[in-house]
């Protein structure tokens, strides 16, 4: 049971709670050094310690708590920091009743916090974060003219699939495409044309759980064929899947051919690493500068939608 249980936790959502429970340890550590009296010293989150005594001690958590290096962290990241040590005392330790942002019992932590993130957002303190830019169609031009996408190369193949699939999904960066499954594409047609249907599974946004099964639908999205544009995805997406026998996982390990034009792939998927700079390496090799990430897929599909709404 309690396997099953850590297993509903998203992975990003355990780190984050890691992340912030290690922050107040460190804080913890370095506020208690030298300390010998015992009522002065910070308690640890355990299921003993009081609403009354985090309440103090958090106030001064927020007050002191910065980066490593003695920067102050941002006005939002303050709230991250809190709300993973709440998620800690809830599952962790067994503390449902703990409110951090809600309790009447924690109202002077809750001011101090608000005053605190007040300050840094006047401050300007890491008020713009850095955004991705979104995929243009000179982009695009300028990766086929360099050849970083070919229809001849596994690489070249494969480079085109992964920032096709990012633009017309709006697949997130890093976990959805590594999770990619050959037998989430189907190829179809009917009556409008040949197509490319993709099924999504569980994303970061979608859990499948209590709060979205039946009210959230996976992705389920056509792509028709374009006959006469030579960039075709359809057209793209049947010669690939072919290569990999439409099985397996979709990024697979592209190998030497005998003879050009000749697509063939090893059984090991790529390492989830690799999808980190997936964007950034294709972008470089086509000697585009620019902010480039896994996420300029899903914001070419905002900016998109932003423009054909007439919102000015």
């Amino acid at each position: 049971m309690e396997a099953l249980e850590k297993e509903g936790i998203p992975r990003n959502t355990d780190r984050s709670t890691a992340w912030g429970v290690n922050a107040y340890k460190a804080w913890q550590k370095h506020r208690n050094a030298g300390v010998t009296d015992p009522s002065k010293l910070v308690p640890d989150l355990n299921s003993d310690v009081s609403e009354e005594r985090l309440n103090f001690w958090l106030i001064r958590f927020i007050m002191e708590i910065n980066r490593k290096d003695g920067s102050p962290y941002p006005a939002y990241t303050i709230k991250l920091l809190c709300a993973a040590i709440q998620r800690h005392l809830r599952t962790a330790c067994n503390r449902p009743e703990i409110s951090l942002f809600e309790s009447p019992k924690f109202a002077a932590f809750k001011r101090i916090m608000d005053s605190k993130m007040k300050r840094h957002n006047k401050q300007g303190i890491h008020l713009h974060k850095k955004q991705a830019q979104p995929l243009t169609p000179d982009h695009e031009s300028i990766l086929w003219e360099k050849g970083v996408f070919n229809l001849l190369t596994g690489r070249g193949v494969q480079n085109a699939v992964y920032f096709y699939t990012s633009k017309i999904y709006g697949l997130r960066a890093r976990d959805e495409h590594y999770n990619l499954r050959c037998n989430q594409f189907t190829l179809g047609s009917d009556t409008t044309g040949d197509y490319v249907r993709y099924y999504g599974k569980v994303c970061k946004n979608n859990q499948g759980g209590l709060q979205t099964s039946g009210k959230v639908q996976f992705k389920n999205i056509m792509q028709y064929a374009q006959r006469e544009n030579p960039r075709c995805y359809v057209r793209l997406m049947g010669r690939y899947l072919r290569a990999l026998g439409f099985e397996g996982w979709l990024y697979r390990r592209p190998m030497a051919s005998t003879f050009l034009g000749e697509l063939k792939y090893s059984k090991q998927r790529l390492g989830i690493h690799q999808f980190e700079t997936f964007m950034q390496r294709m972008m470089k090799e086509a000697g585009i500068e620019g902010y480039f990430t896994g996420h300029s897929g899903k914001v070419n599909i905002y900016v998109e939608l932003f423009i054909s709404t007439d919102i000015y």
